[in-house]
């Protein structure tokens, strides 16, 4: 099983909502090895919870649905400065 299995298997397994901020922690820098603890260390447990999700997310083929959630618009524009 690789690491990105085993943490996917977990979190599954767990549920994201019940692990606590080390275990969230643990999963995101064992996905996204550059990610520093010490700057993970600055997030709540909802924000690490939806990191992690988000680079779970990333590991699945393409196709695969997800659901948006209301943090994130799905369309972003800009207004010129003139």
């Amino acid at each position: 099983m690789t690491t990105s299995a085993f943490v996917k298997t977990t979190t599954k397994r767990q549920g994201a909502d019940t692990m606590s901020k080390q275990q969230l922690m643990n999963g995101i820098t064992e996905l996204n090895p550059s990610a520093d603890p010490t700057w993970l260390e600055h997030f709540d447990e909802p924000a690490l919870r939806l990191y992690l999700d988000h680079l779970q997310l990333t590991i699945e083929p393409r196709g695969t649905s997800w659901e948006r959630t209301s943090e994130t618009t799905a369309v972003v524009c800009r207004r010129s400065a003139a």
